[in-house]
């Protein structure tokens, strides 16, 4: 039998501070999603990832996106010079700071 306390600690309760959307969203999406999500192709998405103009992490031989640089990204104007994507995550940490 349940208790009135068992129903505030559903998984989708709101009691951790946190919205669904937050805790559902992935931390690190890959290149496929990360094409999607910026409208634009695979191969362009590479090119920029290649010369760091996009921020991206890697883990092992996988590369990997944040949601959160790739809007960061588009709001610095989509930047597609060499070390963008570095620069983008600098103003990122800064703000994070604050």
């Amino acid at each position: 039998m349940k208790s009135p306390t068992d129903s505030a600690r559903t998984p989708g309760s709101n009691t951790g501070g946190t919205s669904n959307a937050q805790q559902d969203s992935p931390l690190l999406i890959d290149a496929k999603a990360a094409a999607a999500m910026l409208a634009i192709g695979a191969r362009t998405l590479w090119t920029y990832t290649n010369c760091n103009a996009i921020p991206s992490r890697k883990i092992g031989r996988a590369v990997r996106y944040c949601p959160d640089e790739l809007r960061a990204w588009i709001a610095a104007g989509c930047p597609t010079d060499a070390g963008a994507g570095d620069r983008v995550r600098a103003v990122m940490r800064k703000g994070a700071r604050r």
